[in-house]
């Protein structure tokens, strides 16, 4: 089965620097540079995961997290939270978040990620090829 992992970030570098290592573990990954094109394409293309920058201008990932879980489409798709603040994980599980993995991204960030697939949908990583997506969704770039 085919492992989808929608990243929300604002800034291309971070989402570029994600993409790559995630694409190497093997997932199908789709990006978004704001929340709303985030919350678009968690509803069209249901992820496995969305991580999801916690500190982003216009809808930040605190918005994002009760907007997601208050949509019937997205509410069961797991959030993790990518933060550089001095978040408490107690409060990013409040908001929705089944976790947090800090930034600047260590050489376990994969790992990480790896562990809340598993524990979230009881299935390890794809074994199909991955691709790239747009922050549109549907092209390869």
């Amino acid at each position: 089965m085919d492992m989808t992992i929608l990243v929300i970030d604002d800034d291309l570098a971070v989402l570029e620097v994600i993409t790559e290592l995630l694409e190497h573990g093997g997932y199908r990954v789709y990006t978004a540079t704001s929340g709303e094109q985030g919350l678009a394409l968690a509803a069209r293309h249901q992820p496995a995961l969305v991580l999801v920058d916690w500190s982003m201008p216009g809808m930040d990932g605190l918005e994002l997290v009760h907007r997601l879980k208050a949509d019937a489409r997205t509410q069961a798709i797991p959030v993790v939270a990518c933060t550089a603040a001095a978040a408490s994980p107690e409060g990013l599980v409040r908001a929705g978040c089944v976790g947090y993995i800090p930034k600047p991204f260590g050489r376990d960030f994969l790992s990480h990620v790896a562990g809340f697939v598993r524990v979230t949908t009881g299935r390890p990583r794809s074994s199909e090829p991955s691709e790239r997506r747009d922050a549109g969704g549907d092209r390869e770039v």
